[in-house]
């Protein structure tokens, strides 16, 4: 294993025993925390190589949103980039939702060039690796209360986060 396949291995399993505390076999099932492992690992690996950008805004004064880009190649090896971010209405956050809006703007600094930051994903996943399984059927994150999005956690270089509220 290359040092990057074991990287990815381990991301994964430390995701996946934090997910099973919400496993509760009905809405969240281990396979559901395997797949949330499986794209916080990607996510990881991502961002590692520098093929991960995010954009963290307000697209008005209602709704914050984070633009959240994969850097890939299509069939003919050109650059192309596939979208997977989401976005909350400010309202809900301000009653206390997922415990305020704090971590949308929140980063935490983990070296002198990468930092630490929640992102949301949104639920329609695009046709890329990271939303499948091996055997290539769709993930599923399990239960998200109709928001849309998902919130994982990720290390990203400086330069790849772009803040603009």
């Amino acid at each position: 294993m290359t040092e990057e396949e074991i990287r990815f291995e381990q991301v994964k399993q430390a995701e996946y025993t934090t997910q099973l505390e919400y496993v509760d076999g009905r809405y969240n099932t281990k396979e559901s925390a395997e797949d949330n492992a499986h794209v916080t690992a990607w996510l990881d690996k991502l961002a590692r190589r520098r093929q991960l950008r995010v954009e963290r805004c307000l697209t008005d004064w209602y709704t914050a949103c984070h633009y959240v880009s994969i850097l890939d190649k299509n069939e003919k090896g050109e650059p192309t980039t596939i979208e997977c971010g989401s976005e909350v209405h400010m309202s809900e956050l301000k009653r206390g939702y997922l415990g305020g809006g704090e971590w949308l703007y929140n980063k935490q600094e983990v070296s002198e060039d990468w930092v630490r930051v929640k992102l949301m994903i949104g639920d329609n996943f695009p046709d890329h690796p990271m939303f499948k399984r091996a055997d290539g059927s769709r993930v599923d994150l399990g239960f998200n209360d109709d928001d849309h999005y998902f919130l994982f956690n990720v290390v990203i270089h400086k330069r790849d986060l772009f803040d603009n509220y």
